[in-house]
């Protein structure tokens, strides 16, 4: 399930009042950690927070399996990046590759893709009948489906190009 607005601004809220407690020299303890407890709760929020940037869209796929969506171009790159590059640089912002059984965790919970809309899954390349590629998750019309797409490490993705990461916690 994507998370909500409120979600983040929930976190958002959190944050501020810790800070606001040690800045303030509260001598209350409990609220500090119950502060604390709730946000390392909220693994997903929590830990996207701290990053550069949030993917726009994120799953709890599996237990222990979180996933967002970014774009090439919100990895900082504009006109479009070589595949390996892109990979790279999602793990500088804390982002990993997928295993592939996501692609199906995936397709099974996000029944309201919106048409057009294409998410390749950051994985490592599956040869499937001798072609290597990647899952990719569409909605053509109305039909969803999970489909293996050529890819290899030096394919070039274009800046609009959006990729599943599992987000590390």
């Amino acid at each position: 399930m994507p998370a909500r607005t409120e979600q983040k601004a929930r976190l958002l809220d959190l944050t501020t009042n810790v800070l606001e407690l040690t800045r303030d020299g509260a001598r209350d303890i409990e609220n500090v950690c119950k502060a604390l407890q709730i946000i390392k709760d909220e693994c997903d929020f929590a830990t996207l927070m701290f990053r550069k940037m949030v993917p726009s869209k994120i799953w709890s796929v599996a237990a222990g399996i979180t996933v967002g969506v970014v774009s090439v171009a919100e990895l900082g790159f504009g006109n479009g990046a070589v595949r390996e590059r892109v990979y790279n640089r999602a793990e500088k912002f804390g982002l990993a590759l997928c295993q592939k059984e996501v692609g199906s965790q995936l397709r099974s919970q996000y029944k309201d893709q919106p048409a057009g809309e294409q998410l390749l899954i950051a994985m490592k390349t599956e040869v499937l009948h001798e072609r290597p590629g990647v899952f990719c998750l569409e909605n053509r019309d109305g039909d969803l489906s999970l489909n293996h797409i050529f890819s290899s490490s030096d394919i070039i993705l274009s800046a609009n190009t959006l990729l599943v990461f599992r987000i590390a916690c």
